[in-house]
């Protein structure tokens, strides 16, 4: 290879990511590639966020008024003030502690020549998650993406895992907790996806993991060497 690949793999929770990232980045590791694999979610337990999350807990702030059943109890201007400047600053300090994350795991490998730059997760998914948790209608969470798909590098190759919500839901039952839970996340993915064309000019591939994961796998292996011959060829 005569330049470095990057690739992420996006799709809700209990869709395959990581069992389809992990393979890819062992099937490429032993066929000799210079291979790297990061759960972008990793940047959770950086030492800012751990400091956060224990802020974020404490008392005097009353952070439970952002969920949407105290919400409905409690006004903007019933909160303390703390919380208000919190809840401002909050979202803000973790995007650009991942830009910080984003710089290190992936700016510098893709740097690196003949690597390949596997991703379980990437931006996106925080963005809509933060877009979630802090009510960002649609103008600013698009806004976002837009942003910080322009400050980190752009995937080559994005594989968009799908399947049923009542699958995902299966898979992470406990996680996800409820039916309804689950068709808010795809219902927000899918609307994310309409997104892509416009978030990078890198290839879209979208590979159904619904039940048969060893042919999902056959796909994702022969299209990311395919992408790898047609770089070699380069």
């Amino acid at each position: 290879m005569k330049k470095g690949i990057f690739i992420c793999f996006i799709g809700i929770d209990g869709s395959g990511k990581s069992t389809l990232s992990g393979y890819l980045f062992e099937e490429l590791k032993k066929s000799g590639y210079n291979v790297s694999h990061t759960w972008w979610l990793e940047g959770e337990d950086s030492l800012l966020r751990r400091v956060l999350r224990r802020i974020g807990k404490s008392k005097h702030l009353n952070l439970k008024c952002n969920d949407s059943a105290s919400s409905s109890k409690m006004t903007h201007k019933d909160k303390p003030i703390t919380t208000k400047i919190f809840q401002i600053l909050y979202p803000r300090i973790v995007l650009l502690d991942y830009l910080r994350f984003g710089i290190v795991k992936a700016w510098l490998p893709k740097k690196m020549h003949s690597k390949v730059v596997i991703f379980d997760r990437y931006i996106y998914d925080v963005v809509l998650g933060l877009s979630k948790e802090f009510n960002f209608k649609g103008a600013k969470r698009e806004r976002l993406l837009k942003i910080f798909s322009k400050l980190l590098p752009s995937p080559d190759l994005i594989f968009v895992i799908e399947v049923p919500l009542e699958v995902s839901y299966l898979r992470k039952k406990e996680e996800i907790k409820s039916i309804e839970k689950a068709k808010r996340i795809w219902e927000e993915y899918q609307r994310f996806y309409s997104l892509l064309s416009k978030l990078t000019a890198g290839r879209v591939v979208k590979i159904d993991n619904t039940e048969d994961i060893v042919s999902a796998k056959v796909k994702v292996l022969k299209i990311t060497l395919d992408i790898i011959d047609g770089i070699k060829g380069e």
